[in-house]
């Protein structure tokens, strides 16, 4: 069982100290650590501390992707939005459909069936809400979730074609999917290579050099040319293994590639 200081630690007002508990608690397991943190999360609701409620929901989630997802939803309402503020009214309008309101916590509950439900999203959801399902598809550890990217991966927008190359990058990560070097997104990552977008095409490069695809990435550094100095110069870091963790997607996320 995690030290009960951890317990108490999740609270602090240090924010780092905050998070270093956040992560040696999504660590652990232990039935007195969770009644704990299941009453610090009932407080942290009633107390309308946002920050702490989402951190100890994704927490929770962490500790044991199979809980009954119930704790979740009675404790996930969606924080206020100003409605005198034009961009609170113009964000709350893009997320409309994006699912439930935890999207930190969701991809972890696998009771809530989240490939099902963010493959519903990328169908039909706006540019923000296929971003988002692309990104989170990417922490739901389910090789399922490598098939559903695959169209992600080709999505007219460049921000969900971004996000879908980070989540193929999370699951592989996860161990998710250990046949990846068959599985058809592996061709399409090395097809966004030639992406018109210069931010894809160095996540694809990224992701291929992880996977030690480094022949593809030096083939696309050479056809690069002189017109695209500044890609050359990114594919030339790839190379080095100079290659950025991917982005935390809430605070006890660890450091990896």
């Amino acid at each position: 069982m995690t030290e009960p200081r951890a317990v108490g630690r999740i609270a602090s007002a240090d924010k780092d100290d905050r998070v270093r508990a956040a992560a040696e608690l999504a660590r652990g397991e232990g039935p007195e650590d969770d009644d704990a943190l299941l009453a610090l999360l009932a407080k942290a609701f009633d107390d309308k501390d946002y920050e702490l409620r989402d951190l100890l929901i994704r927490v929770l989630a962490e500790r044991d992707p199979d809980r009954d997802p119930d704790y979740a939803l009675r404790f996930s309402g969606s924080r206020p939005i100003d409605h005198g503020s034009r961009f609170e009214r113009l964000w709350s309008w893009m997320m409309g459909e994006t699912t439930l309101s935890m999207p930190s916590a969701l991809p972890r509950l696998r009771r809530l069936r989240p490939v099902e439900l963010y493959t519903r999203q990328l169908r039909t959801g706006s540019p923000i809400a296929r971003m988002l399902a692309a990104s989170q598809l990417g922490e739901t550890r389910d090789k399922a979730a490598m098939d559903v990217l695959v169209t992600a991966l080709g999505d007219r927008s460049k921000w969900v074609r971004l996000n879908a190359v980070l989540g193929v990058r999370r699951l592989v990560r996860s161990g998710a999917v250990p046949d990846f070097a068959d599985h058809p997104a592996r061709r399409l990552v090395a097809d966004l290579l030639t992406d018109r977008h210069r931010k894809v095409r160095v996540a694809a490069a990224q992701a291929l050099c992880t996977w030690g695809d480094t022949a593809v990435v030096a083939a696309a550094r050479k056809a690069a040319g002189w017109r695209r100095p500044r890609f050359r110069r990114d594919l030339d870091a790839c190379l080095r293994d100079e290659i950025p963790p991917l982005p935390k997607t809430w605070p006890g996320d660890p450091d990896q590639g």
